[in-house]
Order: C-alpha cells, then structure tokens, then sequence
C-alpha cells in the first residue's frame, strides 16, 4: 500500500457497535484516521484489489472486470505487477479496454479478442503475432491503438 499511498501508515478495525466493526485508514498526512466512507472510490478499489491479489486463498479462477476503474494512471503500473504476482498463484484473467493498463503488460500476457459481425469471437495472443519491428518503436498500448494487433473497436477508433 505504501508504494501506492507514501503517507499511508496503515489500517484499524476499531469496534463501533456490537460485534460490527468498521475499517479506518491512518495516514500522515492526516490528524485523525479516515473512515471508509471518507476515501475516494479509486482509493477503495485498490484497496480491494491489493487485498484480493495478494490473498494466499485466490479462486481456482480470478476473474476481474476492469480493475483499472477508478484508478490513478500512475497505479497501473503496480496493478500490473500485483496482477503478475497473483498469477504465479492462480489464473488471473482481466477484461479491459483501457490502453493505460496496456502500457503495463507483455505481449504474452495480452489476449485480445476480436468480435465478428455475426457474433463469433475469435482470440490472439499478442506475442503470437508479428510485433518485433514494431515494438522497437512503439508501447503496447500505441500498437494496440493503432490497430496492430485487433481488437479494435467503434469507440476506440473515434475518440
């Protein structure tokens, strides 16, 4: 959490009624501990997926619907990284359309899936395909952009 949050000195589960805890976070850059509802959204959700990626108990199958939401661009980077680790541990498999978090991953790790007008998906490993020349010059993500590698979408190509 420090390499994401420099300030952060850690996390409390102080008791707030019976049996019911709540979670504080202590920073100091701050007097008092901060309760949940007190944090940004993008603080939370790394949050949670740093707790569920470096979890000893990940599912048979980690499956995770783009966890780049939310997220400072610069975090990507360590979201890649925790991603990498928790896959030594188990299949991770992350749905996203963000070019950032792109950026961050290796031609082997990138599937990318191709949608056919009559519905049927096709997929590629980006490591499979011709992207040497290119990568000399260009990041991931740019080729992914450019349309070098598929999928290519509607929304991607008019930006």
């Amino acid at each position: 959490m420090r390499a994401a949050f420099p300030t952060f000195e850690g996390l409390n589960f102080p008791p707030v009624a019976a049996g019911t805890l709540a979670m504080t976070w202590r920073d100091r850059a701050f007097s008092r501990p901060l309760y949940t509802h007190q944090l940004s959204e993008g603080t939370l959700r790394f949050l949670w997926l740093a707790t569920l990626l470096q979890s000893p108990g990940l599912p048979a199958i980690c499956m995770i619907g783009e966890p780049e939401v939310s997220l400072h661009p610069e975090m990507l980077s360590l979201l890649a990284d925790l991603l990498r680790e928790a896959s030594q541990r188990a299949p991770v498999v992350v749905a996203t359309h963000s070019d950032r978090l792109v950026r961050f991953l290796k031609p082997e790790e990138l599937l990318i899936i191709d949608m056919a007008e009559d519905g049927a998906a096709s997929a590629t490993w980006a490591d499979s395909l011709d992207l040497d020349a290119w990568l000399d010059e260009y990041t991931l993500d740019q080729l992914w952009r450019m349309g070098k590698m598929g999928g290519v979408d509607a929304h991607r190509i008019h930006r």
